[in-house]
């Protein structure tokens, strides 16, 4: 997991492609992001349970397929109790 410091709002990345996630976060960065990368499932899981990112303005996952990386996550995350929109 990477997490990069801005002014702006928190932003978590979950992509399992280094290149693409490190183009999303630098875009982002530039923009004026807090961008939190996690290149798995199991980091973003494990960012959101010790609050690492409490309430992020926006949360951008992509979705391939029911691995924990994508819509496993979502469940995982509505069934523990967050608001999460598909």
């Amino acid at each position: 997991m990477k997490e990069a410091q801005s002014s702006g709002g928190r932003i978590l990345i979950v992509e399992d492609d280094p290149s693409l996630a490190s183009g999303l976060a630098s875009g982002l960065a530039r923009a004026g992001f807090a961008v939190t990368v996690c290149l798995s499932g199991e980091q973003a899981l494990a960012a959101l349970r010790r609050g690492a990112m409490i309430d992020p303005p926006m949360r951008i996952l992509i979705v391939e397929d029911d691995s924990t990386l994508g819509s496993g996550v979502l469940r995982i995350l509505q069934a523990e109790g967050y608001a999460v929109d598909l």
